[in-house]
């Protein structure tokens, strides 16, 4: 099963794509583009094939098969399935990424669709820099004034939580002044 991420290309009006993120890793991801020219579906001509390129900061690549062997793309009508290889998010930052439609050795169209990769969250693994608080206080905090100075902290976070508060609730300026 993949996810599947839907935008409408126009051929004609260049326009910047919407911003298309993805995690790190991820490998079951299509983009399901439906095609317009100037506005009107563009139907992909029955013999068309699609080369998929992807250039990151580390590396690029083209393929038109995944490598269980399976076609990366599919078409019917104005609608292009494209399916992201493993490498294609592989590396965190931006991605970019094209469709090439050829019909036999002629280009017909290229599509350029801008991805960003970001880090994956990993949750499985405690972080090397934890820390119990109260544990440390014990230790190298003063032994058994720790719970006075943790309970001073607290008090600080708390003047901090509230004057982060009254600055959330100040009027912005907006940058348009008023006729005096």
């Amino acid at each position: 099963m993949n996810v599947t991420k839907k935008l409408t290309l126009d051929l004609m009006r260049r326009s910047v794509p919407q911003k298309l993120t993805l995690i790190r890793g991820d490998s079951a991801v299509a983009l399901c583009c439906t095609l317009l020219c100037d506005g009107s579906p563009w139907e992909i001509p029955q013999n068309a094939a699609v080369i998929l390129r992807y250039r990151n900061a580390e590396a690029g690549g083209e393929y038109d098969t995944l490598p269980d062997g399976k076609a990366a793309y599919s078409y019917s009508g104005n609608i292009l399935t494209v399916y992201l290889a493993p490498a294609v998010c592989s590396m965190v930052g931006k991605t970019d990424f094209q469709a090439v439609i050829y019909v036999g050795a002629s280009q017909k169209s290229t599509l350029c669709i801008p991805l960003f990769v970001e880090g994956a969250v990993s949750g499985s693994k405690e972080p090397e820099s934890y820390t119990n608080l109260t544990q440390w206080l014990l230790q190298y905090g003063g032994g058994s004034d720790a719970s006075g100075l943790l309970q001073g902290l607290y008090g600080e976070i708390d003047g901090l939580e509230n004057r982060l508060s009254a600055l959330e609730n100040m009027p912005v300026y907006d940058g348009e002044m008023e006729d005096v």
